[in-house]
């Protein structure tokens, strides 16, 4: 295999071995993302060769929205602006792919609302003023036809896939851990009770499109006491792998997690021992599930190391780089340069919103220059 030759997956062709990882772009308002800001932000990474897109995370259903920022595809007057976004970005011109991320937040909204946040179970919130409610069959049915609507949405909008978000600690994440989920009926207890939801989502979005590529996002590890381990993810994939998803993108992190063993966005992995930080948890999915393709996320930051990868992955997956070099991908083809710039300092995570995503770091530098 070769990073930068064609990827033939389940139901899809992606242009080449690298993914941009979903990351939050900062430029929507009640869901609705500014179609330009959005558009030449893609665009560029079209352009820098980039095979696949992940958008920044969606949300399906106004009560599952996480920040006030935060892209929507929760009705269907977001249609035609995200067909702007797409038509902009010249994804099709250049055979490049975008994958709509779609999410429900639960627990996991981070500003004041008056909407009643859903959860499976009794859990804290990050805005303790909320309103929470432990879903009940009616919540549960509603957020399944959420997703199976935004779905439909990001087709008609013209994406090329969906990828849902099973990670995070949002809602279906907290369904699938254990540690979040304290149902005793059909939705909690054991690995298949508590993927149940997922299977259902995906059972109902199959329904209606049959051959749409499909992806994952799922923790392997949640680092918090009596959370998903990589043996109880493995579980869970033998429950939706069934669905003929294209890819999982591994990941771990949880809110209230163990920040002292959480690797997530680690600062500054320069030597080849802190790259890919996820790069066991997800071996040990890929050695149960060999028939399946996965992509590698967490700290990728070096040609070496892509190539190395490849070995035992399908697919990579970087957010931060492309966020400092969106042309990272042609750079590494054309060897201008074997790693990217970005140092992983987090301020891209952590700015405000008034320009969007962009890395701050450098910009700085630019200035002082």
């Amino acid at each position: 295999m070769n990073l930068f030759e064609s990827a033939s997956l389940k139901n899809i062709t992606l242009k080449n071995r690298f993914l941009r990882s979903a990351s939050s772009e900062k430029v929507s308002t009640n869901g609705y993302p500014d179609a330009e800001l959005l558009g030449e932000m893609y665009r560029k990474l079209v352009e820098g060769n980039v095979g696949t897109i992940l958008t920044g995370f969606c949300f399906v259903a106004p009560e599952g929205q996480c920040s006030p920022t935060q892209n929507g595809m929760h009705e269907d007057g977001v249609i035609p602006v995200w067909q702007k976004i797409i038509e902009k970005s010249g994804a099709q011109d250049r055979e490049s792919s975008i994958f709509a991320q779609i999410v429900h937040g639960g627990r996991l909204v981070s500003f004041p609302t008056d909407k009643p946040q859903l959860v499976p179970s009794e859990v804290s919130v990050p805005v303790p003023e909320n309103t929470v409610r432990v879903m009940d069959k009616e919540d549960i049915h509603h957020v399944r036809r959420a997703f199976v609507d935004a779905t439909r949405r990001a087709v008609k909008a013209g994406c090329d896939g969906v990828q849902l978000h099973c990670a995070h600690g949002y809602l279906l994440n907290q369904f699938l851990s254990p540690a979040l989920n304290k149902r005793s009926d059909e939705y909690g207890g054991n690995a298949e009770n508590r993927s149940r939801l997922v299977v259902e989502i995906l059972q109902e979005i199959r329904d209606e499109h049959p051959d749409l590529p499909l992806a994952v996002k799922i923790n392997g590890c949640d680092y918090i006491s009596n959370g998903l381990v990589p043996t109880q993810t493995s579980e869970v994939i033998s429950f939706i792998k069934e669905f003929s998803l294209e890819f999982y993108e591994v990941s771990g992190w949880m809110w209230q997690g163990d920040e002292s063993k959480m690797p997530s966005r680690k600062v500054d992995p320069k030597i080849p021992g802190d790259e890919g930080y996820f790069y066991e948890d997800t071996l040990a999915l890929k050695k149960d599930h060999p028939e399946e393709n996965f992509a590698l996320c967490g700290g990728v930051r070096s040609l070496r190391f892509c190539e190395q990868a490849l070995k035992d992955f399908e697919l990579l997956s970087m957010s931060r780089p492309f966020i400092s070099q969106p042309h990272l991908v042609q750079l590494f083809q054309e060897s201008k340069t074997t790693r990217t710039r970005c140092i992983s300092c987090n301020q891209c995570m952590t700015a405000g919103p008034d320009k969007g995503l962009q890395c701050v770091y450098f910009e700085n530098k630019r200035k002082r220059d």
